[in-house]
């Protein structure tokens, strides 16, 4: 789910983390993050206390920690929305609605499998989905 906000200050990073938390189809126990300071601070962690929500955070100078968020930038962010700067408040709104579109559209009417098994012969590799 993705949600666009003025800057990388806490106070949006968190209003951002709130409205995402609130139109979520289930209950969040879990929030990975990287290790900015938008995410790295004591307002952050009392609200995951105090929700009963586990919080971690990727290790220092391991940019592959979040490899899995990271790959979703093409799919679901620049191909949908290109590469500019959407640096207006208009622009920012605009994103807003864009993605919470795509959050109906990403969420129920793609069509999602996971792999159930791998079975390599070789070189090959079979996927069970």
């Amino acid at each position: 789910m993705n949600r666009s906000v003025p800057n990388k200050a806490q106070k949006h990073v968190f209003a951002a983390l709130q409205h995402v938390l609130a139109v979520f189809p289930f209950p969040v126990i879990g929030i990975d993050s990287d290790n900015g300071g938008e995410f790295i601070n004591i307002e952050l962690f009392e609200f995951c206390l105090q929700h009963r929500i586990t919080f971690t955070r990727s290790r220092p100078s391991n940019k592959n920690d979040g490899a899995h968020v990271e790959q979703k930038n093409w799919s679901r962010v620049r191909e949908l929305v290109g590469y500019l700067r959407y640096d207006t408040a208009v622009g920012l709104e605009l994103l807003n609605e864009i993605w919470e579109l795509d959050r109906f559209f990403t969420n129920y009417l793609l069509p999602q499998q996971k792999i159930i098994a791998k079975v390599r012969h070789g070189a090959k590799v079979s996927k069970t989905p």
